[in-house]
């Protein structure tokens, strides 16, 4: 009878732990691209949020034209106003001073004219982010300005 060689024996598992460090680094680089994803969609989420607070804080700081009593030459006025997404936004106006109109807005200090000037402050809240809006206006009123 003769004698039947073994094809087992001469091997030594070299394609069983190639292919378990191949699945190693596949799971890696898997993982990292998990962490990857993550980090930019929370930064998504954030610049969202920061559009959203600062386009709210723009909105307040333009409406403060069109709300009656929103400037007052003798007081500060603080409002707030909750717009149609119910975010709630915060506004302050201040009477900075008083002086000639300025140069083209088509008005002149000798027809009898003055401005006042006011300093507006808007700020709005989304979810963790805050934003703030600041500006001036001025509003023509009868009555020359006086040094």
């Amino acid at each position: 009878m003769k004698k039947q060689s073994n094809i087992f024996c001469y091997q030594s598992g070299v394609a069983l732990i190639t292919s378990l460090i191949m699945l190693t680094i596949l799971t890696l680089l898997a993982m990292a691209a998990m962490n990857t994803s993550t980090l930019d969609e929370k930064m998504a989420i954030n610049m969202q949020q920061d559009f959203s607070s600062f386009h709210a804080a723009e909105s307040g700081y333009n409406q403060t034209f069109d709300l009656p009593n929103s400037i007052r030459p003798d007081e500060e006025v603080t409002l707030q106003i909750i717009l149609p997404n119910e975010t709630v936004v915060d506004i302050k106006t201040s009477h900075r001073t008083d002086g000639p109109p300025p140069e083209g807005s088509g008005y002149s200090a000798t027809a009898g004219m003055h401005a006042a000037y006011f300093d507006v402050h808007s700020t709005a809240n989304v979810s963790k982010s805050q934003s703030s809006v600041r500006g001036g206006m001025y509003q023509m009123a009868p009555g020359g300005y006086r040094n």
